[in-house]
């Protein structure tokens, strides 16, 4: 027994060529961090998040006022409401009303399923359910939930989701939302992708209420550079004064095609090259010669393969 524990183990050993010798616990956290979320302001985002405390203040009404947040895939969507939340919860948690959750965030049913978004608030608000219940029962604590939490805003993140589905499912999911609107007053904040917005118009009196709102893509310059500076910063780079440059920050725009996830991705995969391999130092070859594939190309080569 003794001999067959100290054999050598040939998976293992392929192991350890895989990985090669930087494997290591120390590597490995440093490329938590680097990757690790947070959240860095930029104008566009500020500015939004204006519209968002406006309709979070707005006082409670029969036609309560809603938004649709629009943006191609990747645009930084999901993080940018994810923030507006914590601000919210962070708001209560100071303010001892920490009992409440004025704020509901929720991802739609990967179709147009109305029992699905009754069943992702009551998981979200932490509330005891079955899957299996009838949307009826579902419909009914939702509703004593949410009052009881006094839920001002219901976020639906992915709602280009509902568009999976025939028609009469559609009809359910949008009047699902329709019902709680009405019956608690209550702001919907619609995101996803361009295609929410004409979905949203199916129901012209519904449709109304929604304000258009979009996450745009950066322009390709000094506000994006310093963007790019600031991931940099928090992450311990040298020089991240470099990504200010307009040669570094047009060639990472180009890489990223403007979206800000693709260059939150671009950049956490840049820091980790210069601080594992060349001493927290960002060159601009480094740039220039990363192993990327910008988005665009992805949906080419998508496309070929389909």
């Amino acid at each position: 027994m003794q001999e067959a524990s100290n054999a050598k183990n040939p998976i293992r050993e392929n192991q350890s060529d895989l990985f090669g010798q930087d494997f290591t616990d120390e590597k490995n956290e440093l490329r938590a961090r680097i990757w690790k979320p947070c959240w860095i302001n930029y104008p566009a985002a500020t500015k939004l998040m204006g519209e968002l405390k406006r309709i979070y203040d707005h006082p409670r009404t029969d036609r309560p006022p809603s938004c649709v947040i629009s943006g191609d895939a990747n645009s930084g969507k999901t993080s940018f409401v994810r923030e507006f939340v914590r601000a919210i919860d962070e708001v209560e948690i100071k303010g001892d009303t920490s009992n409440q959750q004025s704020v509901v965030y929720i991802q739609s049913p990967p179709t147009a399923d109305g029992s699905g978004i009754y069943s992702a608030i009551l998981r979200e608000t932490h509330a005891i359910f079955a899957p299996s219940w009838t949307i009826a029962r579902k419909q009914d604590l939702v509703l004593r939930t949410l009052e009881s939490l006094k839920t001002r805003v219901l976020i639906v993140d992915e709602m280009q989701s509902m568009l999976v589905g025939k028609a009469n499912q559609r009809t359910v999911y949008l009047n699902v939302l329709k019902h709680l609107s009405n019956e608690l007053q209550l702001s919907i904040v619609a995101v996803g992708t361009p295609y929410v917005v004409n979905a949203l118009q199916t129901d012209q009196q519904w449709g109304s209420r929604f304000t258009p709102a979009k996450l745009p893509k950066w322009s390709k310059n000094t506000d994006f550079g310093e963007f790019l500076g600031q991931i940099a910063l928090r992450a311990g780079v040298k020089n991240p004064e470099t990504l200010v440059g307009k040669k570094a920050f047009s060639i990472i725009h180009t890489k990223c095609n403007g979206l800000t996830g693709e260059a939150w991705q671009f950049m956490c995969k840049l820091i980790e090259r210069a601080l594992l391999d060349n001493d927290g130092i960002i060159k601009q070859e480094l740039i220039e010669n990363l192993d990327w594939v910008p988005p665009q190309e992805r949906r080419k080569a998508s496309t070929m393969d389909s």
